[in-house]
């Protein structure tokens, strides 16, 4: 049985994955583009547990809608 692999992202290109978001919200599915955007401002990465530590968590406002 072959296992999957977990590769670390340094960093997100958004442009290589835009499509993904569009196609995901045609079919009403929000959740890959809150990721995106939860990516983008630091609050869905794992880079970002010091800052959580120190109170320093980037702002993380999404629309009541998300």
């Amino acid at each position: 049985m072959k296992f999957p692999t977990i590769d670390r992202v340094l960093e997100l290109d958004v442009r290589l994955i835009s499509h993904l978001v569009e196609e995901s919200l045609s079919q009403e599915f929000r959740f890959v583009e809150r990721f995106v955007q939860q990516y983008c401002s630091g609050a869905n990465r794992f880079d970002c547990c010091e800052l959580v530590t120190q109170g320093k968590l980037p702002n993380t406002k999404t629309s009541p809608s998300s």
